[in-house]
């Protein structure tokens, strides 16, 4: 049926493709209800990013969580400078994971470099990692409003790690964002107004 040209399809076909679009359309939001639904549900939510492997193969992980109470705890299970040492490894592409999710992937695969970049970690990754941990942890001004975290800052912090699976019924970021209260008071910002990048991780 996609391949109807609808243009001179008699009205019936028009009636049927126009259909369709009205269903998919209603079950899109019917699904994007019942995980704000669920959202509402739970009261913390997070995950964690593979970012390489230690000089003596430990697997090194940045991981956030947030409560609905407003409360954003960042962490790296390493310093993350020990994967500029020699024989550390880097991530050869994103791999993200629910917070208690286990890693299925093997090492030899987590680190190999592909043809096509889609969020290999680099340098630039770690030191960006570094700078949102340092805002989380000193409750940056605009990234924290009487105690709470703002949108716009758990939405940096998330993208940096986690956003959610490719799962239709599974929540996401955007569930979290629609189905929980965050501060009014949520001013854009970028990072580097804070400061530049650190020298040392």
């Amino acid at each position: 049926m996609n391949n109807i040209n609808t243009k001179f399809a008699p009205k019936h076909a028009n009636d049927i493709a126009i259909d369709k679009v009205i269903q998919q359309s209603l079950m899109k939001s019917k699904r994007d209800k019942r995980r704000i639904n669920a959202a509402k549900s739970i009261d913390s939510f997070g995950g964690k990013r593979f970012l390489g492997l230690t000089p003596k193969g430990n697997r090194v992980f940045a991981s956030y969580l947030i409560s609905n109470d407003g409360t954003l705890t960042m962490s790296f299970t390493h310093k993350l400078d020990v994967l500029l040492k020699k024989g550390a490894k880097l991530a050869g592409n994103r791999f993200d994971y629910k917070l208690n999710a286990k890693v299925t992937q093997n090492n030899a695969e987590l680190v190999r470099e592909t043809k096509t970049k889609t969020g290999e970690v680099t340098l630039k990754t770690l030191q960006w990692l570094q700078r949102l941990k340092n805002l989380v942890d000193g409750h940056y001004p605009l990234g924290f409003y009487k105690g709470k975290v703002t949108k716009s800052m758990f939405t940096k912090v998330a993208n940096a790690i986690y956003v959610g699976t490719n799962q239709e019924d599974d929540i996401s970021i955007w569930d979290i964002r629609k189905a929980w209260k965050f501060p009014e008071h949520n001013p854009y910002f970028n990072p580097e107004q804070a400061w530049s990048y650190p020298d040392e991780l």
